[in-house]
C-alpha cells in the first residue's frame, strides 16, 4: 500500500491477545494470569523512514561546553521517547547499518503498527504521519521508504544473521532469607557513542545495530507481583527474632536493595516502554565486538552487572530473535531467572533507561565515523564572528619582537610531534563456555585514561571483541601495532583463551603465540598479556618483543582493570615501560586488592626505562 509523499506500507494479518479491551501483540504467558484470554483478527503494518544526516550539537552561540551540550542532546532523546508513552500498538526500530566497504552508517526508522481490521480506513496515514511529525519536532529529519524492495531491504539487510541481543542485567540476589529475582536497569553514560560508529566501520563486515522500542503498559499481575516483591524484601530489611533465651535483630543490606529496585520498577513504569538491543552480522566476531563497545556505551559500567550479551541457542530461539529483527515482534527468549509475574522485566523500563539505547550518536566539535553530520548556521553568525573578532586586539610589530623572545626564552610545548600515532591493538575474548569477565570495563578504563592523559592525541586505539584464533593473524597484519594488549582468561597450563568458530574456548600454546610474535613482531614494542597464568607466555614472547607484560598467578577482575588503567595513563602522560608498570602495581596496592606482585615485566633486549612511547620534543 503506498500513496504519493507517504512511506511504502507492508500490511500483513495476524492474531493478538485481546487485553483490557486492546490488542497485545508482544508475548507474555497471559494463559497463567488471564482466563479467558481471547485472540482478535489485527493488522500488522510495517513501514520506514530513512535518516539522511544528523545536525551537530556544537553551537558557537551557546556558552555550554561540550559534555553540557551531550547531556542536552540526550535529554532531547529522553523528552521524544517520553512523548510516544501515550501511543499503544506502535513500536519503533532505529537501526544503524554500517558498511565498512562504503565507510558509511546508514540511519533508518522502522515502525510497526498493529490495528483491529475494522480501524483500517485513515489509521495507517495518520500513523505515518504522527511518527514523521514527531521526529521532525525534535529536529531529525525523515524521508520516505517508498517501496517495498527498499522497505524488505532494511527489515532483513543481512542474510544468514548471526544475532546478539544486549539486555538489562538479571540476578538473583541472595538474601538472608530466600532469594529474589532482580534486573539491574540502565543508566546512561554520557557518551556520544562515536567509538562504536568507528568500530562498525573498521569490522570485515557489515555490521546493524537494531533498538526495539514499543510503548506498553505494566499489566495488573505484574503491578501486583512486583509491589509483592517490595513488600516481602523491605520486611526483610531488618526484623527482630526471639527464643527461649535469646532475642535480637537482623538486618540485611541485599533485601534492601531488592526493595529498593522493585519500588524504582514501580515509580518507572507508570508509562513503561519494551525495549530490546539487537546487534546482528554474518561474521560472529564482528558481532561480538560491536556488541561488547555498545554495551559500555548503553549503562554506567560502574553500576553492578550493567549488561548482559545472550546469543540464541536454539532453531527456535533464532526464530524468534528474527522476528523481533524483520516484523518487530518482542517475543521473550533465551534461558532466565525470572520468576513468575515478572517475564517482561528484562525489557521493561521508563523514558529515562530507554533513552540510553534509543538514542543517536551525538556530534560536538568533530563528526561522528561514517555518518553524514551537518551544522545549521546560527542566526545574524556574520554579526556574531565579526563580534568575536573585534574582541581580538591588533598585535603591535614591538610585541610581535617580545613575544618572538618569550617563544626563543620558554620551554618546549609538551606535544610530541610524530608522524603518526601509536596504535593499540586490544584484543578480547570471553568464550561462553568461559566465566564472565568485565572486559567492557576493561576496555573502557584504558580509553578513558588514555583520553584524559596529556598525549592523548599521540594513541590510537583498535579494538576487537569475541577474538577467535583466526582472527589473530588478520588483526596483527592489517593493523601493525606498536602495543597489543590481551583481555580475558588463561589457564593454568599457561595457554592464552580465545574463541572457536562456536563462541566456545579454543586454547593458544606458549609456543604458538611465541612463533606468531617471532614472526609478525613489525612495529610491535609491548605486549600486555592481562589474562591468568600467562608469565610462561611472556618469558617466550619476550625473546621477540622489547618489553612484555604477564600475570603469574590468577588475577581479579578489579585488579587487572586497575592494573590496566594506570599503566595506560602513565603511557599517556610521556613516562616510561618501567615506571608505568610500576604504577600500574602500585595502583593495585592503592586500592587493597593484594594482587600487586601478581604482574611480572620482561624485558631481555632493551631496558624498558628506556622506552618512551610519547612525550616532550
Amino acid at each position: 500500500m503506498h500513496r504519493q509523499g507517504s512511506p511504502y506500507m507492508l500490511i500483513e494479518p495476524e492474531k493478538a491477545s485481546l487485553v483490557d479491551n486492546e490488542p497485545l501483540p508482544t508475548s507474555v504467558n497471559l494463559n497463567q494470569v488471564y482466563s479467558p484470554v481471547y485472540s482478535v483478527p489485527v493488522q500488522r503494518i510495517l513501514f520506514a523512514y530513512r535518516i539522511p544526516y544528523l545536525r551537530s550539537e556544537f553551537d558557537l552561540s551557546q556558552r555550554a561546553g561540550p559534555a553540557e551540550q551531550v547531556a542536552q542532546a540526550l535529554e532531547r532523546t529522553r523528552r521524544l521517547i517520553a512523548s510516544l508513552g501515550e501511543s499503544q500498538g506502535i513500536a519503533l526500530a532505529l537501526r544503524y547499518y554500517g558498511n565498512p566497504t562504503l565507510g558509511e552508517i546508514q540511519i533508518s526508522l522502522v515502525a510497526r503498527f498493529i490495528t483491529p481490521d475494522l480501524h483500517e480506513g485513515q489509521t495507517h496515514q495518520r500513523v505515518s504521519g504522527y511518527v514523521s511529525s514527531l521526529f521532525s519536532s525534535f529536529g531529525y529529519p525523515v524521508e520516505p521508504v517508498t517501496s517495498r524492495t527498499e522497505l524488505e531491504a532494511i527489515l532483513d539487510p543481512i542474510p544468514d544473521p548471526f544475532i546478539l541481543e544486549i539486555r538489562q542485567h538479571e540476578d538473583l540476589a541472595h538474601m538472608k532469607v530466600g532469594d529474589a529475582y532482580v534486573v539491574y536497569p540502565f543508566r546512561p553514560p554520557t557518551t556520544t557513542w562515536s567509538s562504536t560508529c568507528a568500530m562498525m566501520l573498521e569490522q570485515s563486515s557489515p555490521v546493524l545495530i537494531s533498538v526495539y522500542l514499543e510503548p506498553t503498559k505494566l499489566l495488573d499481575y505484574e503491578r501486583e507481583s512486583f509491589s509483592q516483591a517490595r513488600e516481602i524484601a523491605s520486611a526483610l530489611c531488618s526484623f527482630r527474632y526471639s527464643g527461649f533465651s535469646y532475642e535480637g535483630r537482623i538486618t540485611d543490606s541485599v533485601a534492601l536493595v531488592v526493595a529498593r529496585l522493585y519500588n524504582y520498577y514501580l515509580q518507572r513504569f507508570i508509562k513503561p516502554f519494551l525495549l530490546s538491543v539487537q546487534v546482528v552480522s554474518s561474521d560472529t566476531s564482528a558481532a561480538g565486538s560491536i556488541a561488547q563497545v555498545l554495551a559500555s556505551d548503553l549503562t554506567d559500567t560502574l553500576l553492578p552487572g550493567a549488561c548482559d550479551i545472550v546469543a540464541p541457542q536454539t532453531a527456535d530461539e533464532q526464530t524468534l530473535a528474527r522476528r523481533t529483527l524483520t516484523f518487530l515482534e518482542l517475543r521473550p527468549w533465551g534461558a532466565s531467572l525470572v520468576t513468575p509475574g515478572k517475564e517482561r522485566l528484562r525489557y521493561l523500563m521508563g523514558a529515562d533507561g530507554a533513552s540510553c539505547a534509543f538514542r543517536f550518536p551525538v556530534s560536538v566539535l568533530v563528526g561522528v565515523p561514517g555518518i553524514d553530520v551537518r551544522q545549521a548556521a546560527p542566526r545574524d553568525s556574520t554579526d556574531m564572528f565579526a563580534s568575536k573578532a573585534r574582541e581580538i586586539e591588533p598585535i603591535s610589530e614591538e610585541r610581535k619582537e617580545a613575544g618572538s623572545e618569550m617563544s626563543r626564552a620558554a620551554p618546549l610545548q609538551k606535544m610530541q610531534k610524530v608522524s603518526r600515532p601509536i596504535k593499540i591493538l586490544c584484543l578480547a575474548a570471553n568464550p561462553s563456555d568461559t566465566a564472565r569477565l568485565r572486559l567492557d570495563k576493561e576496555a573502557r578504563a584504558i580509553d578513558e585514561a588514555l583520553r584524559l592523559s596529556e598525549f592523548r592525541e599521540g594513541f590510537d586505539i583498535k579494538q576487537h571483541w569475541a577474538v577467535r584464533v583466526a582472527d589473530l593473524e588478520g588483526c596483527l597484519l592489517r593493523h601493525k601495532p606498536d602495543i597489543v594488549h590481551f583481555s580475558g582468561h588463561g589457564s593454568k597450563s599457561s595457554e592464552i583463551i580465545l574463541e572457536d568458530s562456536s563462541g566456545n574456548r579454543h586454547p593458544v600454546s606458549v609456543r604458538a603465540l611465541s612463533r606468531l610474535f617471532s614472526v609478525l613482531k613489525d612495529n610491535i614494542r609491548c605486549v600486555v598479556l592481562n589474562t591468568c597464568y600467562s608469565e610462561q607466555q611472556a618469558v617466550a614472547i619476550a625473546g621477540s618483543i622489547d618489553c612484555v607484560i604477564g600475570m603469574s598467578k590468577g588475577v581479579g577482575d578489579s585488579a587487572a582493570i586497575s592494573f590496566a588503567a594506570a599503566f595506560y595513563q602513565a603511557l599517556g602522560f610521556g613516562r616510561d615501560v618501567k615506571t608505568a608498570f610500576d604504577l600500574g602495581c602500585i595502583q593495585v596496592d592503592l586500592e587493597s586488592l593484594d594482587e600487586q606482585d601478581v604482574p611480572k615485566l620482561l624485558a631481555v633486549r632493551r631496558d624498558p626505562k628506556e622506552i618512551v612511547f610519547v612525550g616532550n620534543g
